[in-house]
């Protein structure tokens, strides 16, 4: 098999498995708490990224950046809290459209953060995408439960926050380091409510627990394989294809359909991303591995 048509079938492989992650997280909050669902994710990805941590020790846990680590580690938080809960209450592909939102937040964050120019190519995309996100929302508008529309928007926040933080600290620590911060801090966050919000699972309920973990971790290995194998420009786009296995797996699983007004906002939004990541200068460097595999 040509190693591009590879690196194509691993980055629709993490779509789908990031796209069934959120749908078991649907499920499971159905009966566990958001941040106990996140707790056990965290246990996993610790559990799985321990060797790489064990081989680095003691440069794993060494940082002169503190403050830039509990910046992104915050981030990293809202955003995966944030995503699960915006599943709990809002149809999935909704809350799979609106948390696209990150890669516009960070085209606009990173002039401030990383001192990289706002062109106006991607100022342009940047406002087609949130007319995309108002299409999108606009049902909503004076109705009881409006504000289950920003749960994911802030969770777009909390990753812009962790990718850029990610790319300032690549410079100059390693991604054992990245990967000891934010799988232990995040972890240790999601557990400091747990005696009060922990419900036991019993044993197939402690498997679908394990699937969440199970699918984020294949999802994140595959993007980052494919990313090796290929020029993001090719395999990036790819990861707008969850809007699509989110509206098949919403339709097939939760019986949701969404309007023609929250796909036509739907397809602004990725056609914006898409757009806005092109027009960046350096969509090749090899900061965009590590992008992937943070939030």
């Amino acid at each position: 098999m040509p190693i591009i048509l590879l690196a194509v079938f691993l980055a629709l492989m993490a779509s789908v498995a990031f796209t069934g992650a959120s749908a078991l997280a649907k499920t499971a909050t159905l009966t566990f708490p958001v941040l106990q669902v996140l707790f056990i994710r965290q246990i996993v990805v610790v559990t799985t990224t321990l060797p790489a941590i064990v081989s680095r020790f003691p440069e794993s846990v060494t940082t002169n950046r503190p403050a830039l680590h509990t910046l992104r580690v915050t981030g990293a938080f809202v955003s995966l809290a944030g995503d699960i809960w915006a599943v709990t209450v809002l149809p999935l592909a909704t809350a799979t459209a609106l948390s696209f939102t990150k890669v516009l937040l960070a085209v606009v964050f990173a002039g401030a953060f990383l001192g990289e120019p706002l062109r106006w190519p991607a100022a342009v995309a940047v406002l087609i995408g949130f007319l995309g996100v108002l299409l999108i929302i606009q049902p909503a508008f004076g109705a009881e439960h409006a504000w289950f529309y920003a749960i994911p928007l802030v969770g777009a926040l909390g990753a812009c926050a962790a990718v850029l933080s990610v790319r300032a600290l690549s410079r100059t620590e390693s991604n054992a380091t990245l990967l000891f911060y934010q799988g232990v801090s995040v972890g240790v966050m999601s557990a400091v409510p747990m005696p009060w919000l922990w419900v036991t699972p019993d044993l197939p309920d402690l498997i679908l627990l394990v699937s969440i973990a199970v699918c984020s971790t294949i999802g994140q290995w595959t993007s980052v394989q494919a990313v090796r194998m290929c020029e993001i420009s090719v395999v990036g786009p790819i990861e707008y294809t969850r809007a699509v296995f989110a509206i098949l797996f919403g339709w097939l699983f939760f019986q949701e359909m969404p309007t023609a007004a929250a796909l036509t906002g739907t397809v602004l939004i990725i056609l914006a991303c898409v757009s806005a990541t092109a027009s960046r200068k350096d969509t090749s460097s090899p900061q965009k591995i590590q992008d992937k595999t943070d939030c």
